[in-house]
This record gives structure tokens, sequence and C-alpha cells, in this order.
């Protein structure tokens, strides 16, 4: 893959190196506040946190911090894009627009450990189980055996996945079959996705943001977090005392 490297010539400033280090430090310090104090709830009303226009106007990938979020810059504002919350998504949608969810029979079937309760759930759900994509048999009075999954799901820990799944089933059970069949899909999009602290090459991000930006009705990931936030160059300028 091509890649652009762009030179940044150094600026002079009137100010000493300890003050503009300081100056720094501090507007990283607010950006992080913003990231981890911010009620989320916020987002759901306040469209003005999202740029309408970020799926079209053109975007630069900055870089990421924290090996969580992803920084964009588009135009006068900077997006900070939790990429978690942001595949989980885009998992998500895969998996509900697929006539017929692709799976990988495992290597060896996994037995997983359930109490009467669940085991009860993940029996009388078998079939709404193989529409998600996975191959699930009863083994004996307090186990099944998985022996497909999701082709999403490489590396995931399948025992911890289908507990979860027969703890949702037990708890929704009031719920219709497309309600449910969306709850095996949270889970197994939450944990097809890449984590935060994850290790991705600038390649991946870049791909990643392209991606995000073909699908512009990502907006929050299934359980109703934002993807991105949007950071204004008025907010910026205004901790250095620009503006």
């Amino acid at each position: 893959m091509e890649k652009r490297w762009i030179e940044r010539k150094p600026v002079a400033v009137a100010h000493s190196e300890e003050t503009r280090i300081c100056n720094v430090q501090a507007a990283l310090d607010w950006m992080m506040e913003m990231i981890c104090t911010t009620d989320c709830r916020c987002f759901a009303v306040n469209k003005a946190l999202f740029c309408e226009d970020f799926y079209t106007l053109k975007t630069g990938l900055a870089g990421e911090i924290l090996q969580t979020y992803l920084i964009v810059e588009q135009g006068d504002a900077v997006h900070l894009i939790d990429k978690h919350a942001a595949h989980e998504r885009m998992n998500f949608e895969a998996l509900r627009r697929s006539a017929e969810i692709h799976s990988q029979l495992l290597l060896a079937p996994v037995t997983v450990r359930l109490n009467k309760a669940e085991l009860s759930a993940v029996e009388e759900h078998l079939d709404l189980l193989q529409k998600g994509g996975f191959e699930v048999e009863i083994f004996g009075t307090d186990a099944v055996l998985v022996r497909s999954v999701p082709a999403m799901l490489d590396g995931a820990n399948i025992a911890d996945l289908i507990c979860e799944i027969a703890e949702k089933l037990l708890e929704h059970k009031t719920d219709i079959e497309p309600e449910k069949l969306d709850w095996i899909f949270h889970s197994t999009a939450c944990r097809a996705a890449v984590k935060a602290g994850d290790v991705t090459s600038p390649a991946e991000q870049r791909l990643f943001v392209e991606k995000l930006l073909s699908m512009p009705d990502i907006r929050y990931c299934p359980h109703g977090r934002p993807v991105m936030i949007k950071v204004s160059r008025y907010e910026i300028e205004r901790q250095f005392g620009r503006a």
C-alpha cells in the first residue's frame, strides 16, 4: 500500500520551550478529560458535537492516542474516534444485513458448562443460535458443545461468549425473536471488534477510517455510546490562549 508522508517544518515561537511544553500538556490533559469525564448521554441530543459533513468533507488521519482513539482532522475540527465502539457497530451492521451468517468450523468442539436455567435457555433457542452463526448441541445434563461460530470471531473466547449469550437469552426471554437475535449479534460484534489498547498499524488505521467514512449511518455503538466526538478548532485554540 502506498504511503504518503507530509513533512511538517518547525515554526518559531516567542514562548520559551518550557512554556510551550506546559501549554501542550495542558491541552492534551483537557482533551483526555473530555474523553473520560463527559456524560455520553449528551451526544444523543447534541447533534452539533457531530460534524454532519464528516462523511463527505476531506479528512486526514493525524494519529492515535492511548491505543484507543484515532485522531482525524477535518476542516477546522478534530474528530476523536473510539475504534472499539466504531468497529463493534460496523460488525453489528454487517451481521444484521447478512442474509446468512458465514460460519467457520472449529478445529475442536468447545465444551461450555452451564447451569440448569442457562442450559434450558440455550436448548430452547438452538435454531436461533444457528441463525446467528453458531452450531451448538446439548452435551449431557450441564454442558453444550460448540462446533462452529461466526467467521469474524477469530481468536475470541468462545466459552465466555456462549455463557454471555445464555445469560442474555434468560434476561430477555420475553423479547420477540428478532430482538433476541439482535442480542446475539451484539455479543458477537463486541467480541469480534478491536479492543481498546490493541496495537493497530498506520495502514490499518487508515483503512479503518476509510471504512467508517463509507458508512454514514454509523453514529453510535450497539450499546448507545458515541463512536466519535468533535472538538472544534476554537475549543483547542482557547486552551492555548489563542482565542
